[in-house]
């Protein structure tokens, strides 16, 4: 299943020993850290073998789209302050 989780940032390396590291840009395993570097969003295509895992231990926020575009969850996440880099003062 390639789908996005949302994780604590300390578990990334754990996570990623779940993903595949061949196969299409899209099934690979890809992350982004929140600013505080305290939560990371990560998406792959998961084996049956990392459903347990993620399950315990992150929030699902949904499948990678037909058209290819991350679900309206993520979105919603990257939305929230922690996310988004404050605007450069000049």
């Amino acid at each position: 299943m390639n789908a996005y989780y949302l994780i604590d940032a300390t578990l990334l390396e754990q996570a990623r020993q779940f993903a595949p590291t061949v196969g299409l840009p899209n099934q690979l395993f890809q992350y982004v850290v929140s600013l505080d570097g305290s939560k990371a969003i990560v998406q792959a295509e998961w084996g049956e073998d990392a459903l347990a895992w993620l399950n315990e231990h992150s929030i699902f926020l949904g499948e990678l789209q037909p058209d290819g575009s991350a679900p309206q969850a993520v979105y919603e996440e990257l939305a929230k302050p922690e996310w988004q880099s404050p605007m450069e003062e000049y």
